[in-house]
């Protein structure tokens, strides 16, 4: 039995209500894995007496530890890895997937300063950004010399520089270089006559890396769990999604449901087919960009007028849905019923009612793709 243009409208609501949905469930992935980053960096904070100790100072005037350059240009090497760069491609795609690497530099300074001012602000309110990573009572006498190790600092965030700190020290830890300088600094200073202060200091610190790497796992293992779970359940639901809504619309048409349904509501046309040929014709023209915020408008301003003739659009979806899951697992969650109520799904579609299908799409491919090992 072939749809009616109203069936077909409002079952193309349901999906973009369906993708809302698994856009909510991508938001909750990005503040568990802020929230991961918050305690790695929390960690690394706590290792800023590490710091100090082995790579701060001058071999010009202690002339006891050979090592110290060394150890301040290993650090560097790490600073160099972990720092600025390396958060704004790596941890920022991470968090808001491959798209964010073609923003501008502000762009991604934005990004990151809010990331870091989301920290509790006590994981880091004993550190300096000076003595973070070098010893700023040397003197400008050895100004030179202590350049020699990276540094980090932000005139325009504090919060990004220690957030940054904290995590570079972090990967200091999980490397094992820590551990291994902290036990070559021993055995040096073992070997001097008044070394014992030095040395029980370096054995306490050495005490209580275990512990240190213990909180980094349990934090790690706690975020793995929670963004397998969400994972697990988004799979199925967009499973659901594609066997109701794959043979109205096909998958790999989905990010144009904002388009269909703005030419269905214009009355440019009549059926899912007419629609994509406009699609495929503006595309053509260039002039999609300007299309797709019309239509996102459009979708607005009918979710603003008409949400209530939705409602029973939702109660109907959510219960084919649900159909659907229980179809494909044994065990219908908590979880899942949750992602399939239809209040959940008529508040998703509102709240990301100004966030175009493209990227509802984008979002759902990235959940997706989670790698949660």
């Amino acid at each position: 039995m072939e749809l009616t243009k109203e069936q077909i409208l409002n079952s193309l609501y349901a999906l973009r209500a369906g993708l809302s949905v698994i856009s909510e469930e991508n938001d909750k992935v990005r503040e568990i894995k802020i929230k991961r980053l918050e305690g790695l960096v929390a960690t690394g904070c706590k290792m800023q007496p590490y710091v100090y100790h082995l790579i701060s100072g001058s071999s010009i005037l202690t002339g006891s530890y050979p090592k110290l350059g060394a150890n301040r240009e290993k650090f560097k090497q790490l600073t160099n890895s972990y720092g600025y760069n390396f958060w704004a491609e790596n941890i920022l795609a991470d968090l808001y997937g491959e798209e964010i690497k073609k923003k501008d530099f502000y762009t991604k300074r934005d990004r990151i300063c809010s990331i870091c001012n989301k920290f509790n602000s006590a994981i880091m309110k004993n550190v300096e950004v000076e003595t973070a990573y070098l010893c700023t009572e040397l003197g400008d006498i050895y100004e030179q010399e202590c350049s020699n190790v990276g540094f980090l600092c932000s005139e325009y965030d504090a919060n990004m520089s220690l957030a940054m700190k904290g995590y570079i020290c972090a990967q200091w830890l999980i490397s094992g270089e820590c551990e291994r300088n902290l036990k070559e600094k021993t055995a040096s200073y073992k070997t001097k006559i008044f070394g014992g202060k030095h040395c029980r200091e370096l054995e306490q610190m050495l005490n209580e890396l275990p512990a240190l790497m213990r909180e980094i796992n349990a934090v790690d293992s706690d975020a793995k769990t929670k963004l397998k779970q969400i994972k697990q359940g988004a799979e199925i639901y967009y499973n659901a999604l594609l066997n109701e809504f794959n043979s109205i619309v096909d998958v790999r048409d989905w990010q144009y449901t904002d388009l269909i349904i703005y030419y269905f509501e214009t009355r440019r046309a009549e059926t899912v087919k007419e629609a994509l040929q406009l699609v495929d014709r503006e595309m053509q023209t260039r002039r999609i960009e300007q299309l797709i915020i019309a239509a996102t408008n459009q979708i607005c301003n009918t979710l603003n007028i008409g949400f209530a003739m939705l409602q029973n659009t939702m109660v109907s979806c959510s219960n084919l849905l649900s159909a659907q899951i229980a179809q494909s697992t044994a065990v219908l969650s908590s979880e899942l019923r949750g992602l399939t109520n239809a209040v959940k799904m008529g508040n998703a579609l509102k709240s990301k009612a100004k966030v175009a299908s493209e990227k509802l799409m984008s979002e759902a491919r990235q959940i997706l793709n989670e790698n949660c090992n």
